[in-house]
């Protein structure tokens, strides 16, 4: 039989993987549009905007892509 305390537990853990994939998911969208707009000669920043990235992550990206 399972713990009544055990079950709010696996929620919680389930709810965490899932966001962390979600995420991951995410952010892999973003890393590729700023790949392929480099690769295209566009900007990064502009790209990683367009696919939803904040301001600072598009800076960094950016930044990565300009050798700083």
């Amino acid at each position: 039989m399972i713990h009544f305390a055990l079950v709010p537990v696996g929620l919680l853990v389930a709810i965490k993987a899932y966001l962390i994939a979600h995420g991951t998911a995410i952010a892999t969208k973003i890393i590729i549009a700023a790949i392929i707009a480099w690769m295209a000669g566009n900007s990064p920043k502009k790209a990683a905007l367009k696919a939803g990235a904040t301001e600072s992550a598009a800076d960094l990206l950016q930044d990565f892509f300009n050798g700083r």
